[in-house]
């Protein structure tokens, strides 16, 4: 009876085996390609223009970040990177809440033209990059020119990363960022 017991025991952890090495097999990608939903990441805390840091903190039930309160006419920094990890980055926009409460300063136009096609549009936002890069630091200012609650600006990635049937991951991510303005 022990002989038998054990005898079943053995086929039982072979076929167990056997069924945890088929799902291992089946959920590996075995192409050779990597995918990963790209992140934007900002590499330091906002700056004003005088130097000082400023916080910046999640909200809660959104997606949105909320940065310290800034006054008419102050300019904050902000350095991102956008990261495909091993996915090309395919595209980038940065969208505004109104023209007249704040501006997007980018960095100088012959260093985004090494990196961006002439497609792109800086004037709206619009960044769609050259082929093979997989990172980028960004570097841009925002200024505040007049007095809200509501400012507001959205950030938004796209890569050349391919999630089958959705599931695991996406090609793209976004991020807003608001902050109130008050008078200088």
């Amino acid at each position: 009876m022990t002989k038998t017991i054990l005898a079943y025991r053995k086929s039982g952890l072979a076929f167990l085996l056997m069924v945890l090495i088929a799902i291992f097999q089946v959920s590996c990608d075995l192409s050779g390609e990597s995918n990963y939903t790209p992140q934007l990441t900002l590499v330091t805390y906002p700056r004003l223009q005088n130097g000082d840091s400023l916080t910046i903190r999640g909200i809660a039930d959104s997606e949105d970040l909320l940065l310290d309160t800034i006054r008419v006419g102050d300019t904050v920094s902000f350095v991102l990177l956008l990261n495909g990890y091993t996915n090309n980055l395919k595209s980038f926009y940065i969208n505004q809440s109104a023209d007249s409460i704040s501006k997007i300063l980018l960095p100088e136009k012959l260093s985004m033209d090494s990196v961006f096609l002439t497609s792109s549009d800086y004037k709206v936002g619009k960044f769609l990059f050259r082929d093979k890069i997989t990172a980028l630091f960004f570097p841009f200012s925002f200024v505040a020119k007049g007095v809200t609650k509501t400012s507001k600006f959205s950030l938004h990635l796209v890569s050349d990363a391919n999630f089958e049937m959705g599931v695991g991951g996406s090609n793209t991510t976004s991020v807003s960022i608001r902050t109130p303005i008050k008078a200088n």
